[in-house]
């Protein structure tokens, strides 16, 4: 086989490691498909579009693998509980201007707290009317070196955050699916 034919192989098989599609039509990653619903969180204070196969996680499984008493209030899963999307929504009252002072102050503290952290992009998102503060790092867990995208956003007056976690080698393949998820996050029932 030629460096040509290798060349085209290997362009054609590109689409087995990285992502197509959208959160409305489906999105392959890694040749799996996910489709994705709207969920309704927090007593129907919002919704979001999740992945449709991933479910709450067992309380059993939260407790081992989120040991602080302030775990999450929702941690959604998938079957291997190694890709999870949680979220919370904190009494601190926040608005849509305070949202970046927000984030910066809480990687901060996170950095000070653990200086074993690497911190990597942030940004701002501003959809429908709502902002949205985020920033990823790498954690050291029991399970390994863990990508995590942590986001704020107000939601009934409150701080509503979300956490998404995978393996570092997943990250890849999950980064611009989590920023087409926060563009889904909106006020509760229509």
């Amino acid at each position: 086989m030629s460096y040509t034919d290798e060349k085209i192989i290997k362009v054609m098989n590109a689409h087995k490691e990285g992502i197509q599609g959208n959160i409305e039509e489906g999105i392959f990653i890694k040749e799996e498909l996910y489709t994705f619903e709207e969920a309704q969180l927090f007593d129907g204070k919002m919704r979001i579009m999740l992945p449709q196969a991933f479910k709450d996680m067992p309380m059993e499984q939260a407790k081992l693998k989120y040991p602080m008493e302030q775990r999450p209030q929702v941690i959604k899963t998938n079957e291997r509980t190694d890709i999870n999307f949680t979220f919370s929504l904190l009494e601190q009252p926040i608005e849509n201007r305070q949202v970046k002072l927000m984030r910066d102050s809480i990687r901060r503290a996170l950095h000070r707290a653990r200086p074993d952290m690497k911190f990597m992009e942030d940004g701002l998102e501003e959809p429908e009317g709502h902002t949205i503060g985020w920033f990823e790092f790498i954690s050291n867990t029991l399970d390994g070196k863990m990508y995590n995208m942590m986001d704020f956003t107000p939601r009934d007056g409150k701080l509503m955050r979300g956490i998404f976690n995978c393996s570092v080698k997943e990250a890849q393949h999950w980064k611009a699916v989590i920023l087409q998820v926060m563009h889904t996050i909106k006020e509760g029932r229509e």
